[in-house]
This record gives structure tokens, sequence and C-alpha cells, in this order.
């Protein structure tokens, strides 16, 4: 700007999910992705606790859609006087509790035959390392750490309010379509 500052726009997306409709198949969080390796190598879906923690997800054409709309508000400087604390942005569409996301998961890796039950099993947090490491030897340029994977384990809180001041209405997020067609 005139007085020599970048102007910057901070993007924060959720889990991102689903079905694209562009060169990309599909698009899946890698924690997905990793809680899957762990599923596979222990033989069985899992949670931690109650599995009542909310994980944030967001469809990839949401995402998209919510990028597109932030860059038409910076390239044609329709905030001129806005403060660095609003152009940083949660883009996350709803919350699902983590035992929803892991029995769907379970459910279809158990059809599949890559798990033996289509129940998830209760872990408490000192039982995650095992798992985890089994699934960095299995797949080791996933690049997490056994302590990444408690993330899983924890409540995500956003709040993607300024999302909705830009006219952006993402999609809810169903776990059997947007996360288990595009990893399974």
């Amino acid at each position: 700007n005139e007085e020599g500052y970048v102007r910057a726009y901070i993007l924060c997306p959720g889990a991102v999910v689903g079905p694209t409709r562009g060169p990309v198949k599909s698009a899946t969080s890698l924690f997905i992705r990793f809680a899957q390796l762990a599923y596979c190598q222990s033989g069985f879906g899992f949670y931690v606790g109650e599995g009542t923690n909310e994980f944030l997800f967001v469809h990839v054409d949401d995402t998209v859609d919510y990028y597109l709309r932030v860059i038409d508000v910076a390239v044609n400087n329709k905030d001129a006087g806005a403060s660095s604390y609003e152009r940083y942005f949660f883009v996350t569409s709803n919350g699902l509790k983590w035992k929803d996301v892991v029995g769907a998961i379970a459910a279809e890796f158990h059809r599949l035959n890559k798990i033996q039950s289509s129940e998830p099993r209760i872990l408490n947090p000192s039982e995650l390392d095992p798992y985890v490491l089994l699934a960095l030897l299995w797949h080791p340029q996933t690049y997490a750490l056994p302590s990444q994977l408690s993330i899983l384990a924890r409540d995500q809180s956003m709040i993607a309010g300024r999302g909705k001041l830009l006219g952006w209405t993402p999609r809810i997020i169903d776990p059997k379509v947007d996360i288990l067609e595009t990893t399974v």
C-alpha cells in the first residue's frame, strides 16, 4: 500500500475433504489419511475417550470458493480500511464428532476386509502411540509423529463467520459421502 506495507490475507481451512470437479480426483485431510493408516495397521478403528470431540471439516469445492471470494476482495481493494485481523479467515463448514467419523470409516473398512471389526474401540491417550508408530513404519511419508495423532482426541474450535460477510455458504459435510468416497 502507500505506506509500504504488504496487505496479507490468511486463510486457515479445517480438514479439507470431498470429491472435486478439477484435475485432482479428491481431497482428503492428512489427519484422515493418517488415522486410516493407523486403523489398517492396528486392525481396528479407534477413538480416544468418549469420541465426542469435534473435528472441523470443509468441502474442497467450498474451500476453493472461499479463496476466490477473498482474492476478489484483495484484487478489487474492497477492504481498503480493513485491519489485519479482518484479513484472517477460518474456513470450516461443520464439526463432526470423531466417534461418528471413525464409525463410518470402520464400517466401510470392515466391509472391505481391511480391519477386523466394524465397531471402533475406545482407547485412552497413552494407548495411541503403538498404533501411530505402526502407521509410521508402514507409511513413513506421512511425516506425522505420535503426538500429532493426539489432535484426533481434541476439540477444534474455529468460527468461520467472516465467510458469511463475503456471501460464502458452505455445504454440510456428510462423513459417508465426503470422507469415505474419497479415501477408500
